[in-house]
């Protein structure tokens, strides 16, 4: 079992052991990152703990407590630091909603393990496979907001960045033997390119799996119940599938119950929700199902030719040689490339390298392990002109 020389963890809880701390991190080059929020017990959630290491040390910065962390924007937009996250996404968005930090350059060690083939990539899986230790996973669910934190949560924090820069250098040394190396730096070029966006005026159904299987009316539906559901979160400052998890939703949506007892005699609703829901739900129902078929929402089409009995022909091949080539690398299907993109590929009536390169969801690396797999897979495919 590998262990790690960091000393015991700080917990810097004021403005001046802060700025001590950020001194410290002058002339590094690899940084590992990790975050703790509030997302499941606030409606509006927040980090609550930002977990830093160095080759050297670790700190565990909490910002409920210290003023003004805004000192830190310099370290993490560093170009010549490294940034290290396992499972960037949630954790760089967070960062930019919360203090405005652009993160870059960085480095997923979650998504490394992606493109190594390995099957289950959460950081305790990682950390056993590759160092053999073993990580508690009871905090990660805990409400990192209140305080104060327990020598657990603590402790706990400082494991999600503790191993973090030595295992960013076993995945590079894999990478770099399996020749996958530049594939996972431009995934995670892209990566950092991402950040929080404000919910839009866009319908809140888009936001819900299954939706788009309902018909216009239950759509109509759907969205007033989720209206309502953020409503009565907000008022409640808990997270929305507290008050209602969205397969509930879904299928009042579906069934319309117009009375009371149709709606009691669906078994949906817990009889709490029902007392305190019961006839806002059935409320909604009656007047959507009461309304103009021109006034109700319809799921938007994606675009593609999914009636075009050839292009479904040329999907499918797709789908095929995707299959074949990722049992070939030993990695996901889906991260070798997702549906989405073959559905584009597939709905192309002309297809080249070049008209393939011009996609914008086809990264650098897909062209060269994919271009000509794809060009070859739809030579003789009814419906598209390949052009060599």
């Amino acid at each position: 079992m590998m262990s790690c020389g960091l000393p015991d963890t700080p917990l810097i809880d004021s403005q001046q052991a802060f700025e001590r701390f950020l001194d410290s991190l002058e002339g590094i080059d690899l940084l590992a990152i990790d975050v703790e929020a509030d997302s499941l017990f606030h409606f509006r959630p927040k980090i609550c703990l930002v977990q830093l290491a160095t080759p050297e040390n670790i700190a565990l910065i909490d910002p409920l407590r210290v003023p003004d962390i805004s000192p830190l924007k310099a370290v993490v937009e560093d170009p010549n630091i490294l940034k290290i996250f396992h499972g960037a996404d949630y954790d760089i968005r967070s960062l930019s909603r919360d203090f405005g930090f652009n993160v870059h350059p960085i480095f997923d060690t979650e998504l490394a393990s992606r493109f190594l083939g390995i099957r289950h990539t959460g950081l305790d899986a990682v950390l056993a496979s590759r160092f053999g230790i073993e990580v508690d996973k009871r905090f990660q669910k805990k409400d990192w907001s209140k305080r104060p934190l327990s020598d657990d949560m603590i402790h706990y924090a400082a494991q999600d960045v503790r191993f973090l820069i030595p295992l960013y250098r076993v995945l590079q040394a894999e990478l770099q033997e399996k020749g996958r190396i530049d594939w996972v730096k431009e995934e995670c070029e892209r990566l950092s390119d991402v950040r929080y966006k404000a919910e839009d005026e866009s319908p809140r159904f888009l936001r819900v799996k299954g939706a788009g299987k309902l018909k216009p009316r239950s759509l109509s539906v759907l969205e007033e119940l989720l209206k309502l559901r953020d409503r009565e979160a907000q008022r409640l400052d808990r997270p929305p599938f507290k008050v209602f998890d969205n397969q509930t939703l879904l299928s009042i949506a579906t069934a319309l119950p117009q009375t009371l007892e149709e709606l009691q005699a669906l078994h949906a609703l817990s009889p709490k929700q029902f007392a305190r829901f019961g006839e806002a739900v059935v409320a909604i129902v009656r007047e959507q199902v009461q309304k103009p078929e021109k006034e109700l929402l319809h799921f938007p089409k994606n675009g593609s030719s999914i009636n075009d009995p050839n292009c479904n022909v040329r999907l499918a091949l797709l789908k095929k040689m995707r299959a074949l080539t990722a049992e070939e690398l030993d990695m996901d299907p889906g991260q070798l490339c997702n549906n989405a993109l073959l559905g584009r590929i597939a709905s192309q009536s002309s297809l080249s390298l070049q008209t393939l390169a011009q996609m914008e969801e086809m990264k650098g690396w897909q062209l060269a392990v994919l271009g000509s797999r794809i060009l070859d897979t739809l030579s003789q495919a009814p419906g598209v002109r390949i052009e060599r």
